[in-house]
């Protein structure tokens, strides 16, 4: 039994570090789907939060520069599935497609965005350009195909980064976004990412070891057990 307990508190610091890890981040707050960061010095992970454009129903191409109506602001990482828009609730299966523009200071260094996994399907656009997808985007369940993946990529040295991401899902129960999306410095991201990697794996191998040693002391103890009860010879 003591060793199920210095199991269970190993399982519980792990957890709390990998919460530290995930809270080192800088807070600021898109307005109206623009994040300002002309003022702010990107020296760590900075979460894409605030309000995106949010088009329910519509995948909207990044070339697109057309009025586009039935725009939404929501506050991202956004879930449509549940969501109420013109008296009713979204349903899970659709499709839509998220908006936001970045303002950077003229010089700087190498930047990465690191793209979680979506419900269940995306592709993300970055200055009109394709960098990453998960999955087979589209507007119905003909032809549908879901992907969980992380991604990072690398992004252009230019001062505005505009975001284009298509979502759609038509096989899971929850519909869009629920993980944040981050920028950061190159080595930031990467060492936060081999972090997160390296917590995930120690939890599984800490799971495996519990589970082993109540495996190995059930067995234990149903082989032991019924020789207690044997009468003793003299």
């Amino acid at each position: 039994m003591k060793i199920s307990k210095v199991l269970y508190v190993i399982f519980i610091l792990l957890i709390g570090t990998k919460a530290r890890v995930s809270a080192q981040k800088t807070y600021v707050a898109a307005v109206h789907g623009v994040l300002d960061l002309r003022n702010q010095p990107i020296n760590d992970k900075i979460e894409l939060t605030g309000n995106w454009l949010f088009y329910w129903n519509q995948l909207i191409n990044p070339t697109d520069t057309t009025a586009i109506k039935d725009r939404l602001l929501v506050e991202f990482p956004f879930k449509w599935s549940g969501y109420t828009w013109r008296g009713k609730k979204l349903p899970a299966f659709g499709y839509g497609t998220y908006r936001l523009k970045i303002l950077l200071p003229q010089k700087h260094g190498e930047l990465k965005l690191a793209m979680p996994d979506v419900y269940s399907a995306y592709r993300l656009y970055i200055n009109k350009k394709l960098v990453s997808s998960n999955g087979k985007v589209t507007t119905s369940r003909k032809g549908f195909e879901g992907h969980w993946e992380y991604h990072a990529v690398d992004l252009p040295s230019s001062d505005t980064i505009n975001i284009t991401l298509q979502v759609s899902n038509f096989i899971h129960s929850k519909g869009g976004i629920s993980k944040p999306i981050f920028i950061g410095p190159a080595e930031r991201i990467d060492l936060a990412r081999h972090r997160a990697e390296g917590i995930d794996l120690m939890l599984t191998g800490c799971l495996l070891m519990g589970g082993l040693f109540f495996l190995v002391y059930t067995c234990w103890a149903a082989v032991i057990k019924p020789f207690y009860f044997l009468p003793c010879s003299r």
